[in-house]
């Protein structure tokens, strides 16, 4: 069965479509000895891909996908591997692939990450393009305000950089400070607390709780679990099912 070049190393965790085709134009990809040229298809049974160095013959596209969700805990960063000797998100599964961390979490920052080897589905899901949501539960102290929450609502501008529209709400107030719930549809770097900040609140935890409408549910700090097949099934669709409830 053929299958577009670019579609198919992104579905190896090769790289997006984009990088892909990036790669085809500097003629750094070859097929079966050829330089590759856009928009060629590939059999994924008998074609062998080389870039650089690097080959990927054809049974390296019968690699089994995983998918697994991750209740990432603070002090671990979002990635493979850290020079510096932090604790990395994928320590916590034990699997035969190499799993890659779908977005990202700031290493203050705890919750919900999808861990896959399949790279097709990490570009659904991260590009800007699709806006698919991201659900936070915020601890914050300070004065709340309806002005600020408005300004929030409309996208404020931070800097030079104005800020996708939110969505926020009091889940609980306490003494000195509430809980929120803030739903992203846009993934710029600390966005969240640097919102908070802007509107003179403290940021004290800050937990992701749901991507889509695929959520945490009970799993607790540091757990791990494989996606249920309707969970899968709704990722890889990209029409997430509300009925399961299911780079801040």
């Amino acid at each position: 069965m053929k299958i577009r070049l670019n579609k198919y190393l992104a579905q190896l965790g090769v790289a997006s479509r984009r990088k892909v085709d990036e790669l085809i134009e500097k003629k750094k990809v070859l097929i079966n000895g050829s330089v590759a040229r856009l928009g060629d298809k590939v059999d994924d049974s008998k074609d062998t891909i080389k870039i650089g160095r690097k080959s990927y013959a054809p049974s390296t596209s019968k690699k089994k996908l995983e998918y697994w969700m991750v209740y990432k805990p603070t002090g671990f960063v979002s990635s493979t591997s850290d020079p510096t000797g932090l604790q990395v998100v994928t320590s916590l599964v034990e699997s035969d692939q190499r799993l890659y961390p779908v977005g990202r979490l700031d290493i203050d920052s705890e919750g919900m990450l999808i861990l896959t080897n399949d790279g097709e589905l990490t570009q659904r899901l991260t590009h800007p393009k699709n806006h698919v949501p991201k659900t936070y539960n915020v601890w914050v102290k300070g004065k709340l305000s309806r002005n600020g929450f408005d300004r929030i609502r409309r996208g404020l501008k931070m800097k030079s950089q104005r800020v996708s529209p939110a969505e926020i709400r009091v889940i609980e107030k306490y003494d000195g400070g509430a809980i929120l719930e803030v739903i992203l549809h846009q993934g710029m770097n600390r966005q969240i607390r640097r919102m908070m900040k802007a509107i003179n609140l403290d940021v004290k935890r800050l937990t992701r709780v749901a991507v889509g409408s695929l959520t945490i549910g009970n799993l607790k700090s540091g757990e791990v679990r494989q996606l249920t097949l309707d969970e899968k099934q709704a990722l890889l669709s990209k029409t997430i099912k509300d009925s399961d409830n299911l780079s801040e």
